[in-house]
This record gives structure tokens, sequence and C-alpha cells, in this order.
């Protein structure tokens, strides 16, 4: 049977005036934890309600109310045999490695007569430069978010700690030029570069979010 997580009663409290924590923030209203699962795709949603514990949470609109994978103790099984059985052949196949190979004749190969000629000059790479930094919303990492050169091609998406390497043709400094971060429920923030930017820390502000106790119910 698959799921879907609702909030029948929304919480109406201020999330950005929550105490930070390591999982989202802390309500002193109810004295609850708010775990912040606005960056988890459906399958981490998934095996969260699995462990059936009550949780608080914080959600955008398009991960309420729509189906989520079905996760059972017998796919956890299932990879730990997977595990297991993997482990056995990694051990068997050192064993197959040590046979000897067989020898072949050596060849020779005869000497071929110098060549002369104009050396190729390899092409000039373009100069680059990197620009490191972090997207963060309140104190907390933000995965997924996209970082675009203003009006180009250029782009590159955040990691699991909300970090990103962005590389920029030099020679677009003669002009200004400014990063756009954006991530589905946040505002899209700027902020200018120059060619001596070496890190940036980018703060996102979210625009809709549901805060609230969970309850799983069939799909």
């Amino acid at each position: 049977m698959r799921y879907k997580i609702t909030i029948p009663t929304p919480c109406h409290e201020d999330w950005n005036t929550m105490t930070a924590t390591e999982k989202g923030a802390f309500c002193g209203s109810c004295s609850k934890e708010v775990v912040d699962f606005t960056a988890s795709s459906k399958t981490e949603l998934a095996q969260k309600i699995a462990k059936g514990a009550k949780l608080c949470g914080r959600f955008t609109p398009e991960q309420l109310n729509v189906p989520l994978p079905s996760v059972s103790r017998n796919q956890f099984r299932r990879s730990a045999f997977l595990l297991g059985f993997t482990s056995v052949l990694a051990l068997a196949n050192p064993v197959m490695a040590q046979e000897k190979p067989e020898r072949k004749p050596r060849v020779e190969v005869p000497r071929t007569d110098v060549l002369l000629g104009m050396i190729a000059t390899p092409q000039v790479a373009e100069e680059t430069t990197f620009i490191k930094g972090k997207v963060l919303e309140m104190n907390h990492p933000v995965s997924g978010a996209h970082i675009v050169v203003k009006d180009t091609d250029i782009k590159v998406v955040t990691d699991e700690q909300g970090n990103f390497s962005i590389a920029v043709p030099t020679k677009l400094f003669d002009n200004p030029q400014s990063l756009l971060a954006s991530r589905i429920g946040y505002e899209t923030s700027e902020t200018s570069i120059c060619v001596d930017t070496a890190y940036i820390e980018v703060q996102l502000i979210s625009n809709e979010h549901i805060l609230g106790e969970i309850a799983v119910e069939p799909y």
C-alpha cells in the first residue's frame, strides 16, 4: 500500500523566530523540534515515516498529499543479503587473481626513421576564475540550489552541505557580474562578484512552507 503525508492542523508559528537545531528548529510554543524536510526527496520522506515516530515537520506544498514510494523491511533485508553476497565475491576474487598469467613471447619492434616537421602549438586554455561558496537558510545548508552566472549558461548545483564551486571565464569580469541562487520554495538571491571574489555565503529566504505535526494516510 502507498501512503501520503498530510498536515491536518498547520502550525502558524514563525519559522524564522525559532531556535535553529541540527535537524531544523525548536518551537518554544509547543516545546518540540520541527524537522526541516523541504530538501528531502520522496524516498527519504518514505523512509522517515516508515519508522513510525511522531514528527513535526516543515514541508513545501509540493511534498504533501502526493504518493510516496513503498519502503518495507523486506527491502532492507534484501539489500543486506546482496551486500553480504557481494562481500563473499570480493573475498573470492583475490584468490582467482593469484593465478599466474601466461607469459607471451617478447616481440622486437623494428626502429623507424626519425620524423622531422613543424611542432604543433597547443591552444592556450581560457583563463578561469573559480568562486566557491555556501548556500544557507537560517544557518542550515540548502542542497540542490542552482547557482548561475547572471545572463549566461554557466551554472552549478549545491551539494548536500550547501557548498558549490563555479568556474567563471575571467574575461567576463570586464563588465559587472553577479551570481543568482535559487531553489523551489525560496526567493531568488543575487550577489555581486568580481575577479577577486574567492568565497561567498548566500542566505536564502523561504517564500512558502507548511509547518505542523505529520499525519500519514493511505493514498
